[in-house]
């Protein structure tokens, strides 16, 4: 561990007694880790190590390059006595990364959930919840054990990359609104917290950032999302001078879909290229939140539910189909100039549950600023842990360097940094526009081999250390679905035991369609088996095609790496729809579908379903490689 006099040297003013519990905490910094999935949680570099710590954010200096995180940190848990904001810096690009500083001397006051912005002259500023008149009390007396989320906004900055912060801190003032003066405290003491960046934008003249004000201690409703901006903190040497606003104008902020009492927070606004503000926040209602705006001033939008695109129309025809789905847990919405060309990206966990859990994967979505909203694609796993799915990663930040998407997450206790695979980075900013089928397929058929026993390569086995491309895909381009289905019709299975079509077995993967339209998955070794089928859009999708005679692409990506099953109709991810929490699942690694001597076999004519193509690949597809599948088949059909 680091030397208790090293530490509080650089420190500064630092209590020694916080630093000697950092010194305990904090581990050597070490590289990017040797897994052959960048996608793996554990393969990321550690910046630092601690009790608890949420939020790295992170800036880069024009001048010097430097890259420098402000993170929360406490000693013992999230909401725990002392918590604070700390600074870390790289000079390498997260190779190595320096001892934590903390921005506060005082560290009996709370501080945390810092954001930090990088001016031209180099200067770094960070803005931060203050519990400044140190209320431990509620009103009636009874004290308060967590103390993290009210007090004032305050900013300090740094001109040393992060070794050092101002003397002072700087008040961040904001105007009282109704729900202010309506709180647990009756206005007397202000009730907010931010996990957003600080944007900048109007030409790289201006800055805003969202905040949550709280209208029930304990991060409870009424809420309603702000904006704070300021027009002069890029330019104005003088931080004192440094002024802020207060927006939406009027009485309330962006409240949540249906009004309060429902839950909106943690909003993050977005500038957009061509102008206007687009606003996007969790709830607990399954969907993340969304507005957008002409001006910060407003008027906003009545607040809805973001919404994916409608993978199977013409770029210049992007309309809004799925709602997003998300728990109440952390996003982050970043705009990439660079590698994206002005689009965005988005990460979220594309599942509905109502409470904080099911924060694993973590997904990633590109957007395209459309009609003044931001509308997203087709989600790929971004960040996994394959063992543990309790284990959170969370609030985390992005951004672009020397081509590259670089990733920070916490789980609550190491907080890391990720190379996004560029691969997947190029698709998702391609998806929209995609149209060709996914080269490497092991095996190909068409419907003249409808019926018949076709050997079949081998698969790999998932009890093994990540890889980026282990895995098993299939799409299957179906021409014709008889109008009724009176039993189960197996559309493709491998099996080493497949004789007789009308026996299923768990050795090996089947792919069924029942007589309620859905299209279910099993595959396994024989002893242990996982199991999913098609759920809300993608049931509809499968029976218009049924009643209409058209054609119907499904797509199945068994992800060997993160362990991850998602099943595809027409190119857009099955999430569960109102029934279901998720539309993909977790499976066992010893579900391994890899029979000796297998063949495959398809439908035959006689069940009156068409398969046109059936393409076996034995590795991993990225979503948007079957979705430009998807879209390449049928626009031929």
């Amino acid at each position: 561990s680091l030397s208790l006099s090293l530490l509080c040297d650089m420190a500064g003013r630092v209590a020694c007694a916080l630093a000697a519990l950092v010194s305990l905490a904090v581990g050597t910094p070490v590289g990017f880790n040797n897994s052959s999935d960048s996608r793996d949680l554990f393969s990321g570099s550690t910046i630092l190590h601690y009790g608890y710590l949420d939020q790295p954010y992170c800036a880069i200096s024009p001048k010097t390059q430097a890259w420098v995180c402000v993170i929360t940190g406490a000693a013992s848990h999230e909401g725990g006595s002392a918590e604070h904001v700390l600074s870390v810096t790289s000079m390498d690009e997260g190779k190595t990364w320096s001892a934590p500083v903390s921005l506060e001397p005082n560290t009996t006051l709370d501080n945390s959930y810092g954001n930090i912005v990088a001016t031209p002259s180099g200067r770094m500023y960070s803005v931060y919840t203050m519990n400044v008149n140190n209320v431990t009390r509620r009103p009636d007396g009874q004290p308060i054990a967590r103390r993290d989320s009210f007090g004032e906004f305050v900013m300090k900055y740094s001109d040393d990359d992060g070794q050092t912060w101002s003397d002072n801190h700087y008040k961040v003032p904001f105007r009282t609104t109704p729900l202010d003066e309506n709180n647990t405290f009756h206005g007397k003491v202000k009730m907010f917290w931010t996990v957003d960046q600080v944007k900048v934008y109007d030409q790289g003249s201006s800055v805003v950032f969202a905040f949550t004000k709280i209208g029930t201690l304990g991060f409870a409703p009424p809420e309603e999302v702000f904006f704070l901006a300021s027009s002069n903190l890029i330019t104005e040497p003088d931080a004192a001078k440094v002024t802020w606003q207060l927006y939406p104008d009027g009485d309330h902020g962006i409240a949540p879909p249906g009004g309060n009492p429902n839950y909106c927070e943690e909003g993050h606004v977005m500038p957009l290229v061509a102008g206007g503000f687009f606003m996007v926040a969790r709830t607990t209602q399954g969907y993340l939140a969304c507005s957008h705006a002409a001006t910060l001033q407003g008027p906003w939008e009545p607040t809805g539910f973001a919404k994916l695109w409608n993978v199977s129309t013409a770029p210049h025809q992007l309309v809004p189909a799925q709602q997003f789905k998300n728990p109440r847990g952390p996003i982050t919405l970043r705009r990439f100039d660079t590698v994206g060309n002005g689009r965005y990206l988005i990460l979220s966990y594309f599942n509905s549950d109502p409470g904080y859990t099911s924060r694993d994967p973590y997904f990633l979505s590109s957007g395209i600023a459309v009609n003044g909203s931001i509308l997203f694609s087709q989600p790929e796993i971004a960040l996994f842990d394959r063992s543990d799915h309790t284990d959170r990663p969370g609030y985390p930040d992005m951004w672009e360097s020397g081509g590259q998407v670089y990733i920070t997450e916490t789980q609550k206790v190491d907080a890391r940094l990720h190379v996004a695979d560029p691969t997947m980075i190029s698709l998702l900013f391609s998806q929209d526009t995609l149209s060709q089928v996914a080269p490497g397929a092991a095996l190909t058929l068409d419907h003249s081999s409808q019926g018949k026993r076709v050997p079949c390569p081998g698969l790999p086995a998932f009890d093994t250390a990540p890889a980026l491309r282990l895995g098993i895909s299939l799409d299957l381009l179906i021409t014709r679905l008889p109008s009724t289905i009176p039993t189960n019709i197996t559309i493709v299975s491998v099996s080493a035991q497949a004789q007789d079509r009308s026996v299923q077995t768990t050795a090996g993967i089947t792919v069924v369609l029942s007589p309620q339209g859905t299209v279910a998955l099993t595959f396994g070794d024989g002893s242990v088996s996982s199991y999913g089928s098609t759920t809300g859009w993608c049931n509809q999708r499968i029976a218009l095609a049924q009643s209409a005679s058209t054609a119907v692409h499904l797509g199945v990506v068994i992800d060997g790496s993160a362990r991850v099953v998602s099943l595809l109709v027409d190119g857009v991810v099955c999430d569960g729809g109102t029934t279901n929490i998720r539309g993909w699942w977790w499976f066992d690694a010893m579900a391994s579908p890899a029979p000796t001597n297998a063949v495959l076999v398809t439908a035959g004519p006689e069940t009156k379903v068409a398969i046109a193509r059936t393409a076996l690949y034995t590795h991993r597809l990225y979503h948007s490689e079957i979705i430009g599948t998807a879209r390449a088949l049928l626009a031929d059909t």
